[in-house]
C-alpha cells in the first residue's frame, strides 16, 4: 500500500477487494498521511482485526515522527506484529515480511 494522500475509506475497501488472502501489510509512504475520516481509520482498524489471524506482520516504511505512535498501536492495541523502517530501507521490510 503506498498512500499518496490520506487514506479514506475506498482506499480500504480497495485492499480487501485486490487482496483476500493476505499475510502481511506494507505501508510505504515518505510521511504518515492520516485518516480522511474516523470512519476511515476504523474501516482500516476493523480489516486488521478481521484479518488478524491471517495477517502476521505490517511493515510500515515512512521517516514519519508518528511512526513509533502506529508501531505501538499495532502492536499492543491491534495485536499485530508491526515494525517501522527508514523509508531508504523498502527491500528490507519486504523481506522482514516475507520471513518465516
Amino acid at each position: 500500500m503506498q498512500p499518496d494522500g490520506p487514506i479514506n475509506r475506498a482506499d480500504v475497501a480497495k485492499l480487501k477487494a485486490s487482496h483476500p488472502k493476505i499475510a502481511g501489510v506494507m505501508v510505504e509512504t515518505r510521511a504518515f498521511p492520516g485518516f480522511t475520516s474516523a470512519g476511515a481509520f476504523v474501516d482500516y482498524v476493523r480489516f486488521i482485526a478481521q484479518h488478524r489471524a491471517r495477517v502476521r506482520r505490517v511493515a510500515l516504511v515512512t521517516n514519519s515522527v508518528l511512526a513509533p505512535v502506529a508501531k505501538f498501536m499495532a502492536n499492543r492495541i491491534m495485536g499485530v506484529e508491526m515494525r517501522h523502517f527508514p523509508s531508504a530501507q523498502g527491500m528490507a521490510a519486504l523481506a522482514w515480511l516475507r520471513s518465516p
